[in-house]
């Protein structure tokens, strides 16, 4: 519903902004291909993408962006009977309103919601699910943007973020089948507080986090009707408390980023 609404309010956004506003249209165009290291003869990822970006703004208060992608992968299951479009999907990438105020931002819509200092080992980054299908160089490839509201305050004495995610995205696993969330009530969201304050040569964070894995764990459970053992995917609390800083200088950085989680599975 928070997908739908966005995107009716977007195109709302590009008409108006045609005529008192601005708007940007980028796009590209990408092929990737990734051969099998045992065999050199077959190929990983075989696939071609086009991504149009649409941004801008309608006044001095609001903006808006929305990311749509095409991707055609070659290398999906097309039999004598299956159609052309088979290997063909269209899907948004990021897709949100912001509003700029004098000391609060405010951005709702499917986005990305990176957290830590650190290069590429962030225990800190928690809200966007990952995609194990389609590891290749693109963010936008391998993580999977989420419906959410951010609030971005800006105090004299530092930065406050406060994040709420109604719902629960799973990483996308390798797999015949990736476990998804069947009750997607206000019970499954996510929760999330940043801190930041950034001096002249260091910089530090500090952040707390409410929500659930993105795994599911295969558990063995007791049907109470019949006494009968079966198997079923549960997804886990996960409670994050975490920091990291950055120290710079002219020709170098040092970072530093951790976290202690805290679960209801305890094994």
């Amino acid at each position: 519903m928070l997908r739908i609404l966005t995107g009716g309010l977007i195109l709302l956004g590009l008409t108006f902004s045609g005529v008192r506003g601005e708007l940007d249209i980028a796009g590209r165009l990408k092929t990737f291909s990734a051969i099998n290291p045992n065999d050199v003869y077959r190929w990983d990822k075989l696939y071609s993408q086009v991504q149009l970006n649409f941004s801008g703004r309608t006044g001095d208060r609001v903006g808006y962006r929305a990311d749509f992608v095409a991707r055609y992968d070659y290398l999906s299951d097309q039999g004598a009977t299956a159609p052309r479009s088979t290997g063909l999907a269209i899907y948004p990438a990021e897709m949100y309103l912001d509003y700029y105020g004098k000391w609060l931002d405010v951005r709702i819509g499917q986005q990305y919601l990176f957290w830590g200092r650190a290069d590429w080992v962030n225990p800190t980054d928690v809200f966007n699910p990952w995609d194990y299908t389609n590891m290749s160089s693109d963010i936008e490839d391998y993580r999977i943007p989420i419906p959410a509201v951010k609030a971005s305050i800006y105090p004299v004495w530092g930065h406050l973020e406060v994040i709420y995610a109604p719902r629960l995205i799973p990483d996308k696993l390798p797999v015949p089948f990736s476990p998804s969330v069947a009750d997607n009530r206000l019970a499954m969201g996510q929760s999330g507080l940043r801190f930041a304050r950034d001096l002249s040569i260091i910089g530090w964070s500090v952040y707390g986090y409410h929500g659930w894995r993105k795994k599911a764990e295969l558990e063995e459970t007791i049907l109470t009707s019949d006494d009968r053992i079966v198997q079923v995917f549960r997804f886990h609390s996960l409670d994050m408390v975490g920091a990291d800083f950055i120290f710079t200088g002219e020709k170098w950085a040092f970072k530093g980023e951790g976290s202690f989680n805290f679960s209801d599975d305890r094994r």
